[in-house]
C-alpha cells in the first residue's frame, strides 16, 4: 500500500523526547504535536477533566478517522487497506463496548460520539464486505441500547434507521447477512420494553421524525 501524504504523517518524537515529555504529564496531544485542525476541534464540546480523558477523545477521533478511509471494492481480506480498516473499527467496537460512566457523560466524548463515530457507523454500515457492515452495527446496538444516550443522540439515531437499517429491510439487494443482523438488533430492541416506549415517545409522537416504532414492529 502507498504511504500516506507527507502532510498527512505524523513524525513520532526521539525516545529521549517521549520520556521527557510523558514523565512531566504530558498526554499524547502535547507529545506528538497539535496542529491547527486539532486546536480547534478540540475545542468543541466543553472541557476535559484530566489528561487521560483527552488522551482517551484523541485516540478514540484518530481510530473514527482511520474507520473512514476508503477501500477499494475489489480489495481482499489480506490486504493492508481492509484490515486496517477492520482493526480501527474492532477497537472502537471494544472502547464503546467497555468504556465506564465518564465516557456517556462527559460532553467531549458525546460531541465525539456524534461528529466521529456515528459518521464512521453510517459509512462503514453501506460497506460490500460484511465483516465491516457487522462490526459498525455491533458499535450502533451498543450505543443504542444506552438508556442514557438516546436522547442526546437522537437525529444520529434516527440517520442510521432511514439510511441503513430500513434500507437493508426493504433493498432486495440487501443480501440475506444484512439483513440478519438488522433484525437481530431489532429484536434485542424489542425485548425491552423501555427501548420501545423511548422509539415510540421519540419518534412516532414527533411530527417530523419517521415512525422508528410502528416501522419496527
Amino acid at each position: 500500500a502507498a504511504p500516506p501524504p507527507a502532510d498527512k504523517m505524523t513524525t513520532l518524537p526521539s525516545e529521549d523526547a517521549r520520556g521527557q515529555g510523558f514523565q512531566e504529564g504530558k498526554g499524547v496531544q502535547e507529545s506528538f504535536g497539535e496542529g491547527e485542525e486539532d486546536a480547534s476541534e478540540l475545542g468543541e464540546g466543553g472541557e476535559f477533566g484530566t489528561v487521560a480523558q483527552r488522551d482517551a477523545y484523541l485516540l478514540l477521533r484518530a481510530l473514527c478517522k482511520l474507520s473512514l478511509k476508503e477501500i477499494a471494492d475489489d480489495c481482499t481480506a489480506d490486504s493492508v487497506p481492509y484490515r486496517s480498516k477492520l482493526l480501527a473499527l474492532e477497537l472502537l467496537h471494544s472502547i464503546t463496548k467497555s468504556s465506564g460512566l465518564a465516557f456517556y457523560h462527559i460532553d467531549k466524548f458525546i460531541y465525539a460520539i456524534r461528529h466521529y463515530l456515528f459518521p464512521s457507523v453510517i459509512a462503514n454500515s453501506m460497506s460490500v464486505f460484511f465483516p465491516i457492515v457487522e462490526t459498525a452495527l455491533d458499535i450502533f446496538e451498543i450505543l443504542f441500547l444506552r438508556i442514557e444516550l438516546r436522547s442526546l443522540l437522537k437525529l444520529e439515531v434516527e440517520s442510521i434507521f432511514q439510511t441503513v437499517i430500513f434500507r437493508f429491510l426493504d433493498s432486495p439487494t440487501a443480501g440475506a447477512m444484512r439483513r440478519k443482523r438488522v433484525l437481530l438488533l431489532l429484536s434485542r430492541a424489542a425485548a425491552d420494553p423501555q427501548t420501545l416506549a423511548d422509539l415510540f415517545v421519540n419518534y412516532d409522537c414527533d411530527v417530523e421524525a419517521i415512525n422508528i416504532f410502528e416501522k419496527t414492529l
